[in-house]
């Protein structure tokens, strides 16, 4: 099965190579694993916020050679309440 479709809260995205970015999830079926988003660092990527450490979202995924690759995304969650204090967000990030 080449196609998953599964819901992770986002733990880490960083870039990789030029214009790409590797992000770190955990999922209830897949537990903690790695995908990768193709032109994340461009200025017409499609997602905006929703590939950033913190956020629970919805995924669309396709299984590649050695990397899961994003289809698809949507926003379940952006904890903006943990984002406005300094405190939770330093917790959030501790746990993470």
């Amino acid at each position: 099965m080449r196609q998953q479709k599964t819901e992770a809260i986002l733990f880490q995205s960083k870039p990789f190579f030029e214009k790409d970015k590797l992000v770190q999830a955990f999922s209830p079926t897949l537990g903690k694993f790695q995908f990768l988003v193709k032109y994340a660092n461009t200025s017409k990527f499609k997602y905006g916020g929703h590939i950033e450490a913190g956020t629970h979202v919805a995924l669309d995924l396709y299984k590649g050679k050695s990397f899961f690759y994003l289809n698809q995304s949507q926003l379940q969650n952006g904890f903006s309440h943990i984002r406005s204090d300094l405190n939770r967000i330093t917790l959030a990030f501790y746990f993470f």
